[in-house]
């Protein structure tokens, strides 16, 4: 099956399903929509269904409600999209209710990061989803160009690296991403300059061992960067824009809890200051591995 000349893969391994829901929160403005162009590459690409989401806890008139997010699939060719309003609970909760908890739903969605100060787009319904979603989140921050997602030749893929050990989930996302792309991984970690010995360096090989096991029949190009500094959610950002990336993967925190390299705060950080979409992975997607 393909889709707008994109292939629909199949699992690369039985160790991670391919998303069959793309699950994408409306709240009416146009900053919230810059997600839906993302939002149908995505769909197109993995084969899967497009559901629009909006929030009416607040007592606003669910037809009207609808209606807009029936225009807004329309308008981006998905007639046959599911529109749902939610009413018992608020923007995050309806999110995560919609996508529900097998992992194998996508979030698609807008955020201005950190600094926001009004609508569903505020950085904290983000960081709540990253919270309580056991999926994969899209995040589509104020700096991202709309062209640089899915499309082959967009860019290569950034994965960022912990100094331990990096979780399964991300870095078979990001794998996963590349292969759709025919794109490179560019495995960034951000250390500390104080530091005599580099551990990230003996998790950069395993992790493009990995890579390489899951890319099966295909190649897939890994580089690796070391970047010292204190501030990795500006470096992973600034590395991203600098290679022209078209997506940045990165996870919510280390799965050891030690000396954490993208905390959930620095992933939103990330989000705020890149130029492309940000893939954010929980380690609670390790769910769906056999």
């Amino acid at each position: 099956m393909t889709g707008r000349g994109f292939e629909v893969i199949e699992p690369m391994e039985p160790v991670l399903a391919t998303p069959t829901t793309v699950v994408v929160p409306l709240d009416g403005s146009e900053f919230a929509e810059r997600a839906l162009p993302h939002a149908v590459e995505t769909a197109e690409t993995f084969g899967a269904r497009i559901v629009l989401v909006g929030s009416n806890e607040d007592g606003g008139d669910i037809d009207a409600t609808r209606s807009y997010l029936r225009s807004r699939a329309v308008a981006h060719g998905h007639q046959e999209a599911e529109c749902l309003v939610v009413t018992d609970r608020g923007a995050a909760a309806a999110i995560t209710l919609v996508a529900g908890e097998d992992g194998r739903a996508i979030v698609v969605m807008a955020s201005h990061g950190r600094g926001a100060v009004r609508h569903l787009v505020l950085g904290s319904v983000a960081e709540q989803v990253l919270a309580d979603h056991a999926g994969p989140v899209l995040v589509v921050g104020p700096r991202a160009d709309g062209s640089r997602v899915m499309r082959t030749g967009a860019g290569p893929v950034v994965l960022g690296i912990d100094e331990h050990e990096t979780d399964d989930a991300r870095i078979a996302m990001a794998a996963m991403w590349a292969r759709i792309r025919h794109a490179r991984i560019e495995l960034v970690s951000v250390v500390n300059p104080l530091r005599v010995h580099n551990p990230a360096a003996e998790e950069h090989e395993r992790v493009a061992a990995r890579i390489d096991a899951l890319a099966g029949p295909r190649t897939i190009t890994v580089r690796s960067h070391f970047i010292e500094n204190h501030d990795p959610a500006n470096e992973l950002a600034v590395r991203a824009d600098t290679i022209g990336a078209g997506l940045v993967v990165v996870g919510t925190h280390s799965p050891t809890g030690a000396e954490r390299l993208i905390a959930g705060n620095v992933a939103m950080r990330v989000v705020h200051l890149a130029g492309c979409p940000v893939l954010v992975v929980s380690p609670a997607h390790s769910r769906t591995y056999a």
